[in-house]
């Protein structure tokens, strides 16, 4: 992504000025990581999706269920690692590292619970961890995959995509992270299932589990 290239070149030259990273810098290396992590910058082709994975880190992740709470706390867990990779670089020494702090993002809640699937996945034994590849079919299963660069401010992407993140994870309407609500997000009795649920019962649908 060209976010990823120029936060490179900021990071070389704060590191050759000896200079620290400021907050936006900061907060900016974080989400290119994040990003990363999924290989959002090695889907191929011209069109990326930059303006909505940035508003998918934009929005607070919040539980309905209780338990959902623990899918917060894998996707805050990610600051850890990221802190973990880097703080031992010299752009990052002296850095505050409490800008990261605060809510759980979506964005961060999607690459948790993705990783978890790559972990609990007989086919990450068989094939290789894929985190990215889950990732996307979660974006396509949100009716998302269309809200590229190209077409997100042109057919006005901001609030279709909190709309449909909010159906998500109330667990109503459409569309959800792993399909329709109705067929994979509820209980028989219509209650909305527990993530860790809904993605175990997504992996064995897939025969992955």
């Amino acid at each position: 992504m060209a976010t990823k290239r120029l936060e490179k070149k900021v990071a070389k030259r704060v590191a050759e000025s000896g200079l620290t990273l400021t907050n936006e810098q900061l907060v900016g290396a974080y989400f290119d990581w994040l990003c990363s992590e999924i290989g959002a910058g090695e889907m191929g082709g011209d069109d990326t999706y930059f303006f909505l994975l940035k508003e998918l880190y934009e929005i607070e992740f919040f539980a309905v269920i209780p338990n959902d709470g623990n899918r917060g706390g894998d996707g805050k867990a990610l600051r850890a690692v990221f802190r973990a990779e880097n703080e031992k670089q010299l752009e990052y020494r002296g850095v505050d590292w409490g800008v990261l702090e605060g809510p759980c993002r979506v964005l961060e809640m999607m690459i948790g619970l993705c990783k978890r699937m790559d972990f609990n996945s007989t086919k990450a034994e068989e094939q290789g961890t894929d985190v990215g590849c889950w990732f996307w079919q979660m974006i396509e299963n949100l009716g998302l995959d269309v809200a590229s660069d190209s077409r997100w401010i042109l057919d006005s992407w901001v609030e279709k995509c909190r709309y449909r993140v909010d159906e998500a994870l109330v667990g109503s309407g459409e569309f959800g992270f792993f399909g329709s609500p109705k067929e994979i997000g509820q209980t028989f009795m219509g209650e909305k299932k527990e993530l860790w649920y809904q993605m175990n019962d997504y992996l064995l649908m897939k025969g992955a589990f």
